[in-house]
């Protein structure tokens, strides 16, 4: 199908093409008012759309905004992907979305096609290692509003929105230490992040403080697919569990282990008290699946992140730069907030 362009619009309406731009682009032109609405009619009838990336180089802007996250298994990533969506279109601008996989040559190629696309500004939720770290700070040389959102680089002097999961994760101790856990288990992801790094250390630092039992040999770490949890965990369960309780790193590890507590006859949290970070996506794919989520004979407690505080700032960031033509300079912690039933 032909794309309509100012000459198509130029020779229907019988006005010159700088006519048409002028009027499209609500520019100043001396004709009546009789021919700026027929140039309009006429290019609604013909189904115009203008060339956001060339009227982008023209004004140097696109109205576009690219974002890059690493993983869209869980709910936490497509929610707030979700709410910033909203949040660009409700003040002109297009997400462009790309997932990374948490891979860090993936990221870097995406990023790379957003920026040939003119994208006026980045978001991103780096992926796992720190491989990108020097192309991050040629990015943020440039003249683009360039910012990360969830995950951040400790040390390193970038803009960043994330959420406090020391904090987070020593609320969560707090939680397991009122249900009379005298010894924490920790179910992690083999692939570390910062954010990941610190929900571990606020473990360890609140359980000292509580005189709770946490040692290297009670940290268990996994791919997180539901088998490779599902085993980790059984090996986990082997252990002698009188007076003890589960930190889940994030509960996309749970459906596992709940697998490997239904093979072990156990139930939670009346067995093994249990809390982690994030919502939980029940996962059904065989009857069988019914026995692990009967596992859970009451609601278990939460660390939920603050996904619209998060988009609010920023958006916030993205939008008061862009406006100003000159980039803000943001690095915030937002609190956690405990669900506990």
């Amino acid at each position: 199908m032909k794309r309509i362009c100012l000459k198509d619009i130029a020779r229907e309406a019988d006005v010159s093409q700088t006519a048409v731009s002028k009027v499209l682009n609500g520019l100043p032109i001396r004709i009546g008012q009789a021919k700026k609405e027929k140039i309009i009619e006429t290019a609604r009838r013909l189904g115009y759309s203008p060339d956001m990336i060339a009227r982008g180089l023209r004004n140097r802007q696109t109205k576009s905004i690219g974002i890059v996250i690493p993983d869209m298994s869980t709910l936490f990533y497509p929610k707030l992907l979700r709410s910033l969506e909203i949040f660009l279109s409700s003040h002109g601008y297009q997400a462009l979305i790309c997932n990374s996989e948490d891979n860090p040559a993936s990221e870097r190629k995406h990023i790379e096609a957003l920026l040939s696309r003119s994208v006026d500004g980045l978001v991103v939720a780096p992926a796992s290692g720190r491989d990108n770290i020097d192309y991050f700070k040629e990015i943020q040389k440039g003249k683009k509003p360039f910012i990360l959102i969830d995950r951040y680089f400790a040390g390193e002097n970038f803009n960043f929105i994330a959420t406090d999961n020391k904090q987070g994760a020593g609320e969560g101790v707090v939680i397991l230490a009122d249900r009379g856990v005298s010894r924490i288990f920790y179910l992690g992801n083999i692939m570390r992040n910062q954010p990941l790094d610190d929900r571990l250390a606020g473990v360890k630092e609140e359980a000292v403080c509580r005189d709770i039992a946490f040692t290297t040999g009670q940290i268990f770490l996994t791919e997180p697919d539901r088998k490779s949890v599902r085993e980790t965990a059984a090996r986990m369960l082997d252990s002698n569990l009188n007076g003890s309780g589960i930190f889940l790193e994030s509960n996309r590890l749970l459906m596992g282990l709940l697998d490997a507590a239904c093979q072990k006859g156990l139930r939670i949290p009346g067995d093994l008290p249990v809390i982690g970070f994030d919502p939980f996506i029940v996962e059904m794919v065989c009857p069988g699946d019914f026995n692990s989520l009967q596992v859970i004979r009451e609601p278990l407690p939460l660390i939920r992140q603050d996904i619209a505080g998060m988009v609010k700032a920023v958006g916030e960031y993205l939008v008061c730069s862009l406006n100003k033509q000159a980039k803000q300079h943001v690095r915030k912690m937002l609190p956690v907030e405990v669900i506990t039933g």
